[in-house]
C-alpha cells in the first residue's frame, strides 16, 4: 500500500485505500496469490466468490460478504473503478505483468542477505519506463525491508551486514525508507543513498534522513541545499565552500565506530578505461539468467491460462495446467538445467577468449543456447567465444536495425550541427561591417579610395570633411546609398 500511495498521492483517498487493503488481504489468503488477482477479484464475480471462501481473517471476510455485497451496482462500480484503473495501468505492461504475475519468486532476498550475495537491478527510465521504474523499485525496497525485519529470528551477533545502494533514491522514497532508517540498523541493513537535491524528498523522508544518517558525502550543490547542509560541516567548511566545491571533489563527514569524524575534503577516482575491463559482464549475465530466470514465453502462457480458467488459479500452474508446447518445453529445459560453473578471469578479453575456447574445444559443432535478449532457445553452428552474446534470428535483426537507426540518427545530428554552423557563419558574415568605397568624380574621371571602418560615413549623415594632404585640398561631401557606396560631390 505504501508503494501505491506514493505513486498515486494526488488521487489517493480513504475509500480507495480501504477497498484496496481488503482486496489485497483477501488475495493473500488465496492459493498462490499474485497482484493479478486483485484486479480480477474486483471484476470477476465467480473468482471473487472462490477467494472469499478461502479468507481466514473474519474481519476481511465480513467486509466482502456483508459490506461489499450490500453495495449497489453504481456504488460498487465507483469504489472499484479507481483501483482497476491504477493497478491495471501497471499490469498492462508485459514487464510488470510477467514479474508480479508469478506466485513464487526465484530471488530469495533473505538468502541474498545471509549469504552475502550481490543483486543488481537496472531500473533505468529509458529501459522500463518511469512509472514501472518507480513501482518495481519501491516494491523491491519494501521486500528488502521485510527480509531484514525477518532477521529477528537470528541472534544479533550472527547477523551479517547487508548494504543497499540506491541511486536517485527520491524515486523510491516511500515510507519504508523512513522505517529502514530508523529501525533496520539493528538488523544490519545499511543504506547508501544518492540524489541530486534536498527538495526532491518528502518532508517525512527528509526528516528521517537527517535524523538518522551518520555519514555525509556532499558534492557541489546549490545555495538552498548548502544552507541545509552547512550545519553538518561547520566550522571546517562554510556554505560558500560547499557551493564552490571543485569538479570531481567532495566533502565528507563519516561516522566511525559510532563517533562522527571531522569533516574533510576528498577527490574521486577516475573511471576505468576500456583496457581495464575484464570482459566478464555478459558471462555473468548469462550465468545469472540460466540459474534464476525462465523463458518469458512460459510465464506469458501460464498467465494466459490462468486468465482463461474458470475461477482462476495462480500464475504458477505447474501441476494443474496443460503442458506448454514443444518450443516452451525446450526453453524450460534450458532454464532448469544445472548450469556449469564459469571461471571469471581478471585478465584481458583475449585471455578470456582463449580459456573459454579451450574449455569448449570438445563441444559439438552445432549446439543450442538461450538468446541473450529474449531467452528463446537458438540453435547455432559455431562455437561461442564466451564474450559476445548469442541472439536468435528475430532479435539479431532488431539489434541490427536499432544499430543502423542509431548510426543514421548520429549522422543526422552531425549533419544538422554542420548546417547550423554554416548558417551561423553566413549570418555573421552578412552582419559584419564592410569597408565603404568612395567614388570620386574629378575632371570626368572616377577615382576610388577605401576608407577604414571607423571613418565610414553613417546612414543619413552627410559630413563635410576637410581633406588632408593626401586628398589634395579637395572638400568631400558623402551620402550613403542603397548599394553601400558613397556618392561624392566635389567642391573646390
Amino acid at each position: 500500500l505504501g508503494v501505491f500511495k506514493k505513486l498515486w498521492a494526488d488521487s489517493w483517498g480513504p475509500r480507495l485505500e480501504y477497498t484496496l487493503r481488503n482486496a489485497i488481504l483477501a488475495i493473500l489468503d488465496y492459493d498462490e496469490p499474485t497482484l493479478l488477482g486483485v484486479v480480477r477479484m474486483l471484476s470477476d464475480k465467480v473468482f471473487r466468490k472462490k477467494v472469499v471462501e478461502s479468507i481466514q481473517d473474519p474481519v476481511v471476510k465480513l467486509f466482502w460478504t456483508k459490506e461489499f455485497a450490500g453495495y449497489t451496482d453504481k456504488f460498487a462500480s465507483e469504489a472499484v473503478a479507481p483501483i482497476q484503473n491504477k493497478v491495471g495501468q501497471f499490469l498492462s505492461s508485459s514487464i510488470i505483468r510477467n514479474i508480479v504475475g508469478q506466485a513464487k519468486s526465484s530471488i530469495n532476498i533473505r538468502e541474498i542477505m545471509d549469504q552475502k550475495k550481490i543483486l543488481i537491478m537496472n531500473l533505468s527510465k529509458g529501459l522500463v519506463g518511469e512509472d514501472n521504474m518507480q513501482l518495481l523499485g519501491a516494491m523491491m525496497i519494501t521486500k528488502i525491508q521485510l527480509a531484514a525485519m525477518s532477521r529477528v529470528d537470528t541472534p544479533e551477533e550472527d547477523r551479517k551486514d547487508f548494504y543497499l545502494y540506491v541511486d536517485e533514491f527520491q524515486n523510491f522514497a516511500t515510507e519504508s525508507f523512513a522505517n529502514i532508517l530508523s529501525e533496520a540498523r539493528k538488523y544490519r541493513l545499511n543504506l547508501i543513498m544518492a540524489h541530486q537535491y534536498i527538495e526532491q524528498l518528502d518532508e517525512k523522508v527528509r526528516d528521517a534522513v537527517f535524523g538518522n544518517v551518520g555519514s555525509f558525502i556532499v558534492c557541489r550543490v546549490g545555495a538552498a541545499d548548502a544552507e541545509s547542509l552547512a550545519p553538518e560541516f561547520i566550522p571546517t567548511f562554510t556554505e560558500e565552500d560547499i557551493v564552490n566545491i571543485p569538479k570531481y571533489e567532495f566533502y565528507c563527514k563519516l561516522m566511525i565506530d559510532g563517533i562522527a569524524s571531522e569533516p574533510f575534503s576528498a577527490r574521486g577516482l577516475p573511471p576505468k578505461s576500456k583496457s581495464e575491463e575484464t570482459g566478464n559482464v555478459q558471462k555473468i549475465i548469462t550465468a545469472s539468467r540460466e540459474k534464476y530466470t525462465q523463458s518469458k514465453y512460459i510465464v506469458e502462457e501460464r498467465i494466459a491460462e490462468w486468465h482463461n480458467e474458470e475461477g482462476g488459479a495462480s500464475g504458477d500452474t505447474n501441476n494443474n495446467s496443460k503442458q506448454p508446447n514443444q518450443n516452451y518445453n525446450k526453453a524450460n529445459n534450458l532454464n532448469n538445467k544445472q548450469s556449469s560453473p564459469i571461471n571469471f578471469n581478471t585478465q584481458n578479453s583475449q585471455n578470456n577468449t582463449q580459456n573459454y575456447s579451450q574449455n569448449n574445444s570438445n563441444g559439438s559443432e552445432s549446439s543450442t543456447h538461450s538468446c541473450a535478449e529474449c531467452a528463446k532457445p537458438t540453435r547455432i553452428s559455431f562455437t561461442p567465444d564466451g564474450i559476445r552474446p548469442i541472439y536468435c534470428r528475430e532479435c539479431l535483426e532488431k539489434i541490427k536495425e536499432n544499430k543502423k537507426n542509431k548510426e543514421d540518427f548520429r549522422f543526422q545530428q552531425k549533419q544538422n550541427e554542420l548546417n547550423r554552423i554554416n548558417e551561423k557563419q553566413a549570418q555573421e558574415k552578412k552582419q559584419a561591417p564592410q569597408p565603404f568605397k568612395l567614388n570620386l568624380k574629378r575632371n570626368e574621371e572616377k577615382k576610388a579610395i577605401n576608407l577604414p571602418l571607423n571613418e565610414a560615413p553613417r546612414k543619413n549623415y552627410s559630413p563635410t570633411a576637410e581633406a588632408n594632404d593626401k586628398h589634395s585640398g579637395i572638400e568631400l561631401e558623402g551620402e550613403l546609398i542603397e548599394d553601400k557606396e558613397v556618392q561624392i560631390n566635389e567642391k573646390r
